[in-house]
């Protein structure tokens, strides 16, 4: 019975001319069999300890914005707009959630008011102390506030209060109201 040989042997390698077997074994390295040195630097010799855990900061709750004085809960209440379905809804304002209520057409605002008139970012509302303060961020159509007889195009910004009637754009029509 044939001892079993040490190393695999492949078949190509037998057919092969004697010439060609020495080639091939030239280009294919052959792998130890015994276990290699293994040589390490001197930098895995030194010990890593992690980094020490952050220590917790406790910062105190920030207490919300409250309401503009002497009134409760804002909303805005759409009168007339393209979206048909909107109109009679009531968006409510929230200072305490946001700070500063963008108003425009883009998905990003708080008010979100679907008309191509309205632009992008087209107005904001602040409460500053006990006022309620409207200004237009440079709209293409323009914020106005009706003042009882006709509607006054916003330059800047302008204090309103609850019953003003306000117009984004060429038709989006919204009474700011409180409850």
């Amino acid at each position: 019975m044939p001892e079993p040989s040490p190393e695999p042997v492949d078949i190509k390698d037998e057919e092969k001319e004697p010439e060609e077997a020495e080639e091939a074994e030239k280009e294919e390295p052959e792998v130890a069999s015994w276990p290699s040195t293994v040589i390490s630097s001197p930098l895995s010799a030194i010990e890593t300890t992690p980094p020490p855990a952050p220590e917790p900061t406790f910062q105190p709750t920030p207490e919300p914005v409250s309401q503009p004085t002497g009134e409760g809960r804002y909303y805005l209440v759409f009168v007339n707009t393209p979206a048909h379905s909107l109109v009679k809804s009531k968006v409510p304002i929230e200072f305490d959630v946001f700070p500063v209520i963008t108003i425009g057409r883009s998905p990003e605002n708080v008010v979100v008011v679907p008309d191509q008139e309205v632009s992008r970012k087209h107005a904001e509302l602040t409460a500053e102390g006990s006022k309620l303060v409207l200004k237009d961020l440079k709209s293409k159509n323009g914020t106005f506030v009706y003042d009882g007889k006709k509607f006054e195009q916003v330059t800047g910004s302008v204090e309103v209060k609850p019953n003003t009637i306000l117009k984004f754009g060429t038709g989006t029509i919204v009474r700011l109201v409180s409850e």
